[in-house]
């Protein structure tokens, strides 16, 4: 487990904060684009894989994960832009299923007998590395924000066939369910601040769209309330588990 998790924060590394708009345009438009991302993700696998470099197994797994997601990115494009009513919410979530399944892989390894105890906290960096919390925290705050993104745009696409989605609404978004998450983890009196924030949703939107910074969407209480379950459920799991 020490190790999937690892894999885990990485895949999520890549394929949110790291797939910018110029990454993920370049990947639905060609294969230099996708195997650029899957170049990401091995670049990825490698840096959180570091303690075990030197041995042969972990670079032959981090070839075959990188070479997997390839074509589970591929199949995925090729399917969207044949079938451009199959780009939704229910594709998403199904690429990030099968991406997951791959990194499972591990426990068919030697890699899966790895565990903290066999490593020295040397120094910060191998402390940091040994948080099985900090690295808990960290992957799903970034499943919940970044990936929260991704989840409400592909939404988006399936209630309304818009695939608008701008950079202002992006970080609208990313901003508030990292606020809502962190509301648990300070306590349940704090969750109330949530409300303000959802009926302040409309004023931000209003004055992003005056400067012609998102469209109209960015102001919905609807989205508002799915990325409010998405931060606070993130928080409360974080905080019980």
């Amino acid at each position: 487990m020490f190790i999937f998790a690892r894999l885990l924060l990485a895949h999520f590394v890549a394929d949110f904060p790291l797939q910018v708009t110029r990454i993920y345009e370049a990947k639905t438009r060609s294969l230099r684009g996708q195997v650029l991302h899957a170049a990401m993700h091995g670049a990825m696998f490698t840096i959180f894989l570091f303690p075990f470099l030197r041995w042969p197994i972990t670079w032959f797994f981090i070839c075959i994960l990188s070479l997997v997601h390839f074509p589970v990115d591929w199949l995925k494009v090729s399917i969207t832009k044949k079938w451009p009513n199959l780009d939704n919410v229910y594709t998403f979530l199904m690429d990030q299923v099968l991406h997951i399944l791959t990194l499972a892989l591990v426990f068919v390894t030697p890699l899966r007998r790895v565990n903290a105890g066999e490593l020295e906290p040397t120094s910060m960096l191998m402390r940091l590395y040994l948080d099985n919390g900090l690295v808990y925290f960290l992957t799903v705050f970034l499943a919940a924000t970044w990936g929260g993104a991704f989840f409400i745009a592909s939404l988006e696409k399936t209630v309304r066939g818009e695939k608008e989605f701008s950079t202002a609404e992006k970080w609208h978004g990313i901003i508030e369910r990292s606020f809502f998450l962190l509301l648990p983890l300070a306590g349940y009196t704090w969750m109330l601040l949530a409300i303000p924030v959802l009926l302040l949703r409309p004023l931000t939107a209003n004055r992003l769209e005056k400067a012609n910074m998102a469209p109209g969407n960015i102001g919905s209480i609807a989205y508002g309330l799915v990325s409010l379950a998405i931060g606070l459920g993130a928080g409360l799991l974080i905080r019980y588990f």
